[in-house]
């Protein structure tokens, strides 16, 4: 077609395949001239690599907040018993104990072991409809809560529905007595259709007074 191409951007996008073209300039269906540049960033094919800190001893918050800024992702709470309930006892890479400084992929998920003490600590489950993925993720990291199943109805088609969708069944569904135990999954669904995010009514109370 006459066009020159030029990779001028390398990123690391971690929801796609390495290696592809996820932007270029000038856009698709747009009339040029002849021999014009056409920019393209590419998914790096190497991600950027960052050293993984030491998180044993500190709390759920301090940890979560640590992996943030080493570009890590925080993944599931395994809760077993001891004296300091949300204190880190293990960190883990797929499966595996993963010691302080060594190199992993930017944005690799770090599993993380968890005391849980006797008094056996409950939970409640926050209310979630209408929330993006990763808003949803943090809430629940928040409340001491993994992820479970994560579906898209119908509604979402591609890449860019994906990141607009929104949270609008959950199961278990919200609580407001902590009465699930610690680590418990909440699995998600989520849509684009503004009808099925509309804010629920709360059922009238009558005055009885």
């Amino acid at each position: 077609m006459d066009l020159r191409l030029e990779v001028t951007d390398s990123l690391y996008m971690p929801k796609l395949p390495k290696g592809v073209i996820f932007r270029q300039v000038p856009p698709a269906g747009q009339h040029v001239k002849k021999n014009r540049r056409v920019e393209l960033t590419v998914n790096s094919v190497l991600p950027r690599q960052v050293n993984m800190p030491s998180l044993v001893g500190f709390s759920l918050r301090q940890a979560k907040a640590e992996l943030a800024s080493s570009g890590l992702k925080l993944g599931r709470l395994i809760y077993v018993p001891d004296i300091a309930t949300n204190n880190v006892l293990e960190q883990l890479y797929l499966g595996q104990p993963i010691a302080p400084g060594t190199a992993v992929d930017i944005y690799s998920s770090i599993d993380l072991e968890l005391g849980l003490s006797p008094d056996h600590e409950l939970a409640y489950i926050p209310l979630l409809k209408g929330k993006s993925l990763e808003t949803a993720l943090d809430i629940l990291s928040d409340h001491s809560l993994n992820v479970g199943n994560i579906r898209y109805d119908k509604t979402v088609l591609n890449a860019a529905d994906t990141l607009a969708a929104r949270v609008y069944m959950q199961s278990p569904v919200y609580s407001q007595q902590p009465e699930w135990p610690l680590g418990t999954s909440v699995h998600l669904t989520l849509t684009t259709d503004p009808e099925l995010l509309k804010p629920e009514e709360l059922p009238l109370i009558e005055d009885t007074l």
